[in-house]
């Protein structure tokens, strides 16, 4: 198995991608509540543990991802679970 191929990240338009790095603005201390994500008003997260939960806004239907620490990226590699 190589490496993960990391993808453009969502951007609040219905695009979940398989695997991105994520910006620590994004995951870090964001907590239980869903916020939105900077520069895209339409797209909510929320971080608990390792794991970051994200939805467009007003939906239902959570797109959940698995955080690794990528010091190289100054942030993290979120994978779809």
């Amino acid at each position: 198995m190589g490496p993960i191929q990391l993808e453009p990240g969502p951007d609040g338009t219905g695009w979940w991608p398989t695997a991105f790095g994520v910006d620590t603005d994004w995951s870090d201390g964001r907590g239980t509540a869903w916020r939105a994500v900077a520069n895209y008003p339409t797209l909510q997260a929320r971080r608990v543990d390792e794991t970051l939960e994200l939805r467009q806004a007003g939906a239902t239907d959570t797109h959940t991802y698995h955080l690794v620490a990528a010091d190289d990226l100054g942030g993290y590699i979120a994978t779809k679970e």
